[in-house]
């Protein structure tokens, strides 16, 4: 098993050496998730300001959006890699 995820690891970094492009566009999605990460840990530090069930309410509806999201959103851009 280790070397199996070793081989993938040099596969990896293999595919990062040949194209430059591919890793300024991983750096790119890094960053933009990190965006993300923190919009999300900002909202929820927003959110313990407010009324307990107001807080449940936008929790669980975005969840239920990134479910929803999750499941859609493949569907929509099958096959671009």
């Amino acid at each position: 098993m280790v070397t199996h995820l070793l081989r993938l690891r040099r596969l990896l970094a293999n595919g990062f050496r040949r194209s430059t492009w591919t890793l300024i566009s991983a750096v790119i999605g890094a960053i933009g998730g990190l965006f993300i990460l923190a919009g999300l840990v900002a909202g929820m530090i927003a959110l313990s300001f407010v009324e307990t069930r107001w807080a449940w309410a936008v929790a669980v509806l975005g969840g239920a959006l990134a479910v929803l999201g999750r499941v859609v959103v493949p569907l929509l851009v099958r096959g671009m890699d």
